[in-house]
């Protein structure tokens, strides 16, 4: 901040930078027209004013002192009409003055006019003794105590006046005294004595009022500090400084409280985000131990279903063992039904093989009974002779027709089992080729439970990563939720520290009628 701008110095208010810390802001009352008038108060305080009226006292008891100092000298030249009507004027005034206008520039001057009055009287009531004129040195010394040039620049001409024109009036005879033996010389020897303590004390009524000003610029400051709860109230504006430390110091206390309003908002904006990270805490430990705990289930139902996939798994192998055992057996089956039809075809062809021959017997007893026939007429021919002739001729006949019967027969039994076994080949050929679907149909089930198996195993496998997986998100939960507590008390001791911050910004007072942690969050 430039030091040009150190004299119109206001107390901004701070802008909140969080939107948390302007909802928690809101209550801040606007400044009201009393603390205006405490500052126009303030500003309206002479810094010199206390300084002014003790020097006023000071001055005063001076005078008075001088007034009885008059009266004792009156006894040596029968003065004391002079001593009282001149004293009493010369501190009577200057005590009224003080009654009506303590510190005021009025009674200052009348003061400084009053102690060369009674430096004037001294000297004439001493005839113009040497060693009463150290008295105006003395007087003009008193004068520094004001801190203020103007009294002793009053009194140095008050004196210069007195000097010349006494001077000229004792060598005139008019009665009246300044010197022993009055000469011109004297007088600007005095003068000159005057000018350089005048000079001299102007200079240092000059750093003294400066240094006096800037001790009660300092002064008002600090005490406009003080709270009457004990705390350091910066809501209160400043005087406009017109000292270089007071404006320091001003600027000091800007700083300070813009700091500190700083230190209040950033304590009221970490204890609501501590608010909000413990509650988010809160929220995601509830959210941590529910996921925990879902993952246990889910684990535990993965472990069931791991044990439930490699049972079928097992089940599976065995399925497809049993499969490819089936598939053996029906390929077995299906080579002995290819056989039985083959064996079944060389039946059917014995069959009619032996039809054949069947046959060919039918003919040869269809012969024999032609020949027996012939026998027996041939035997009837013979007579008596051929008579044991037509008697085997007839049972040759017989045998030759139950040959043909029994041919007939055999022939109709062979007949039948020809069907029967062309029946049986049939059935057996379609058993053959149902028994090759069979193997077919075996053989693709053995390779779709082959198929199954690879794929459980597959699934078994997967499952385990998956299980695998789960454990290690379910230790990586319970890990969270260890990290979830240790941010929760981080958090808590977050909000302790903003909490103990608020506590010691408190001290301090920003804004009328509300202590620096009042819009910060408990």
């Amino acid at each position: 901040m430039c030091r040009h701008d150190a004299a119109t110095i206001a107390w901004p208010r701070i802008r909140r930078t969080s939107s948390t810390v302007s909802a928690c802001h809101r209550r801040v009352p606007p400044r009201v027209s009393s603390m205006q008038a405490e500052s126009n108060m303030i500003n309206r305080t002479d810094p010199l004013q206390a300084i002014a009226v003790q020097a006023d006292k000071m001055m005063l008891c001076v005078l008075w002192a001088l007034q009885v100092f008059s009266l004792a000298l009156a006894g040596l030249n029968d003065t004391l009409g002079i001593a009282l009507g001149i004293g009493l004027v010369a501190a009577g005034l200057p005590t009224l003055l003080f009654v009506y206008a303590p510190g005021s520039l009025a009674t200052r001057c009348a003061v400084a006019v009053a102690v060369m009055v009674f430096a004037a009287l001294n000297i004439h009531q001493g005839a113009g003794l040497t060693e009463l004129h150290f008295g105006i040195f003395v007087y003009l010394a008193f004068l520094l105590a004001y801190r203020d040039w103007r009294p002793i620049v009053l009194a140095a001409a008050v004196i210069a006046i007195h000097h010349l024109s006494f001077h000229y009036l004792q060598e005139l005879n008019y009665g009246v005294m300044c010197f022993t033996r009055p000469q011109l010389s004297t007088v600007f020897i005095h003068a000159a004595y005057v000018v350089v303590e005048s000079a001299v004390l102007i200079f240092l009524a000059t750093i003294l009022r400066r240094a006096a000003y800037q001790a009660g610029e300092l002064e008002s400051i600090v005490s406009a500090l003080a709270d009457i709860e004990g705390r350091i109230d910066l809501s209160v504006p400043a005087a406009n400084p017109r000292s270089r430390l007071a404006r320091s110091l001003v600027h000091m206390l800007v700083t300070m409280r813009e700091t500190i309003a700083g230190v209040r908002d950033g304590a009221a904006t970490i204890a609501g985000a501590s608010g909000e990270i413990a509650e988010g805490n809160a929220e995601l430990s509830r959210r941590t131990e529910h996921q925990a705990s879902s993952v246990e289930t889910t684990a535990s139902a993965m472990a069931r279903l791991a044990a439930t996939v490699r049972q079928n798994a097992e089940s599976a192998r065995n399925a497809n063992e049993l499969a490819q055992a089936a598939s053996a057996v029906a390929i077995k089956g299906g080579e002995a039904v290819k056989e039985v039809v083959n064996t079944m075809g060389d039946i059917n062809a014995s069959s009619r093989q032996i039809v054949d021959i069947i046959s060919v017997i039918d003919g040869i007893a269809f012969q024999t009974n032609i020949l027996a026939l012939n026998a027996a007429v041939e035997a009837a021919r013979a007579g008596e002779q051929g008579r044991g002739f037509a008697v085997v001729a007839a049972e040759v006949r017989n045998l030759a027709h139950r040959s043909a019967s029994a041919a007939k027969e055999i022939n109709a039994l062979i007949t039948n089992t020809v069907r029967t076994v062309e029946g049986g080949t049939q059935m057996i050929d379609k058993a053959g080729t149902t028994m090759l679907e069979v193997v077919e149909s075996v053989q693709r089930v053995t390779a779709i439970m082959s198929e199954i198996s690879t794929a459980n195993q597959d699934q078994n496998e997967g499952i385990e990563r998956i299980n695998h997986a789960i454990i290690d998100f379910g230790e990586n939960t319970q890990h969270n939720a260890a990290l979830v507590e240790e941010d929760a008390a981080a958090a808590e001791a977050l909000a302790d520290q903003a909490r103990h911050l608020n506590h010691l910004v408190a001290a301090f007072k920003l804004e009328a009628g509300l202590p620096a942690s009042a819009a910060s969050p408990r």
